[in-house]
């Protein structure tokens, strides 16, 4: 529900580009002298899907043209994004996962300190990784917070960092903090660009404080590096401004490793976030229908209050409870939000229906 996800084109240059389409009258289909190829798609296809709950209500609101929508939830391959050190784990406790994900509720019965250590030596990879590529000297005793997706105004990637006096506070009085950053901004997004100097200026004005607070960016994000980031890290931060994010999936693949999500009230999180059983929610919590916009004051308010009330203290002080919400994160999230059940729905309400 951004301008820059609804691709338009000259109608000219589609005559000149299409001209063997003879059956199509371009100029009927143009508005603006221009093609929007998602109002085009919309007019000839004969199912549409939004791909949450809460993205049905945004797309019945953008197009009210079609009255017929459906909606089928994103889901992740989970064979392909458990990490190899957490898959042995499941092998071991919930036979049969890989082939029924339904079966990762099983988690529950992993002993914690199990659950811990595991975690614990993929993380030791990913803070090897961060310290040969930045000049950061990350911790894996840390509580390790990853903000890795793409760069754009309106997912806030720098929200954490409005006020990093409050966030140095925070880690002196309750842990050391670790935030890790990754991901591109598309080459013509400037603001999308800002945010990433924002971030790398950031990280250097709180370099003397590296002690109880540290920053780091790494370059060159790519699949491979986000299948360390998102088993590695021990809290997945993602505050878009609601309700601009479709459905997301990066905190999907975090959840079933283990890692804890901490994201706006928006998307998938909505179906499947459950404050403090298994991640925390980012400001209010809005009813279904509900299409307001976040507020970034209310919001940072929010994620400071519970870094340093809930979070941190938990970390570093509550280990057990923090073990059971992994297993929490993996058994409630990997047993729905997976491929397995969004392909199946896909067939049930849409090809088949």
């Amino acid at each position: 529900p951004v301008p820059a996800g609804h691709d338009k084109f000259p109608i000219q240059m589609i005559k000149e580009e299409l001209k063997t389409f003879t059956h199509m009258d371009w100029d009927a289909e143009a508005h603006n002298n221009e093609l929007n190829l998602t109002h085009f798609a919309l007019k000839y296809s004969g199912r549409v899907s939004a791909v949450s709950y809460k993205h049905l209500f945004v797309c019945k609101e953008m197009f009210p043209e079609r009255e017929d929508f459906e909606y089928v939830t994103n889901g992740v391959y989970h064979r392909r994004w458990v990490h190899p050190i957490m898959r042995d784990l499941f092998f071991e406790y919930v036979p049969g996962w890989e082939e029924n994900p339904v079966l990762l509720s099983g988690v529950i019965n992993i002993p914690s300190d199990l659950i811990l250590q595991h975690h614990a030596e993929i993380k030791k990879g990913l803070i090897n990784y961060v310290n040969r590529h930045s000049d950061a000297s990350f911790s894996a005793d840390s509580l390790t917070i990853c903000v890795a997706r793409r760069v754009t105004p309106y997912k806030r990637n720098d929200l954490i960092l409005k006020n990093p006096e409050k966030l140095l506070n925070i880690a002196r009085s309750c842990g050391e903090i670790q935030i890790l950053f990754a991901g591109k901004a598309h080459p013509k997004d400037n603001p999308g660009k800002e945010i990433i100097s924002n971030i790398i200026n950031v990280k250097k004005a709180m370099k003397e404080y590296a002690k109880s607070l540290r920053i780091a960016f790494l370059e060159n994000y790519s699949i491979k590096l986000a299948t360390l980031l998102l088993a590695g890290c021990d809290v997945w931060l993602n505050n878009p401004r609601r309700p601009l994010e479709a459905c997301g999936t990066s905190g999907m693949k975090a959840a079933i490793n283990g890692v804890l999500n901490f994201s706006t009230w928006d998307g998938w999180w909505l179906e499947g976030g459950i404050d403090g059983f298994n991640g925390w929610g980012i400001g209010p919590k809005p009813k279904w229908p509900d299409l307001s916009h976040s507020d970034d004051s209310e919001d940072l308010k929010d994620i400071y209050g519970k870094l340093e009330y809930i979070i941190v203290p938990m970390y570093y002080q509550k280990r057990e409870q923090w073990s059971q919400m992994m297993k929490n994160a993996i058994a409630t999230v990997g047993v729905y939000f997976n491929g397995y059940r969004m392909v199946g729905e896909y067939m049930s309400k849409l090809y088949r229906g």
